[in-house]
């Protein structure tokens, strides 16, 4: 297996998506790609554990991240033995998180770069993500970047949502897409049905070997 590709800088970004024939699509995932959310996300996590008198690991969210909320929930209950009705943990941390977000995080470097020069090349933009729908769709009106999407698939407490898994194998499979993502189990997923693959590193120990090319996550100026 070749090296993957390192990218530094929005040229570099449009050079590698060039070398490629027409994408069908570009599927992209949400937290710690469109914006280095998940930090926040388990702060959110942590703060109501602790309000109902648990006391999480400082590792505690690292096999939780990338999974639907109610997975989580239901994973954080079993581990630390507390009760509540998981759409109304769900609900209760959404309007905590959607405030801390809007204070604290901008859209990666690489976001709006890429989105326009997959526009021009006519191929359709889809964010496929286990984050929550009306959350998502808030950042994309507040960060602009609405218009550049053609779907968001996401999860709602309303309705019974099959996993991110599945929702990427009916985007990717017999199709030739691109997929940009931060977790090494969708990087290689995605590669097993053939999709071109960027992986975002949030740190320099993360670079994803798995992926076709890497960039280093960063808020845009």
């Amino acid at each position: 297996m070749n090296a993957p590709t390192s990218i530094r800088t929005t040229a570099e970004l449009c050079s590698f998506l060039a070398g490629y024939d027409h994408f069908a699509v570009a599927i992209w995932d949400f937290d710690g790609v469109i914006g280095d959310t998940e930090p926040i996300q388990a702060a959110t996590y942590r703060r109501m554990l602790s309000d109902r008198n648990v006391i999480a690991q400082d590792n505690f969210f690292d096999d939780l991240a990338g999974r639907s909320e109610p997975e989580i929930w239901s994973a954080l209950q079993s581990r630390y033995g507390f009760q509540g009705d998981i759409t109304a943990l769900r609900e209760e941390r959404v309007e905590l998180v959607t405030p801390l977000l809007s204070a604290q995080i901008a859209p990666n470097w690489f976001v709006r770069s890429g989105l326009q020069f997959l526009r021009r090349a006519g191929t359709p933009s889809v964010i496929v993500s286990s984050g929550n729908q009306e959350v998502i769709d808030h950042y994309l009106s507040t960060w602009h970047l609405g218009t550049f999407f053609d779907e968001v698939n996401a999860t709602s407490s309303t309705r019974s949502d099959p996993p991110k898994r599945e929702r990427l194998q009916k985007r990717l499979e017999g199709v030739h897409a691109l997929l940009i993502e931060d977790s090494a189990e969708y990087i290689r997923f995605g590669s097993d049905l053939n999709a071109t693959t960027i992986g975002v590193a949030h740190v320099v120990d993360e670079v994803p070997d798995i992926a076709d090319a890497f960039l280093k996550s960063g808020s845009e100026s």
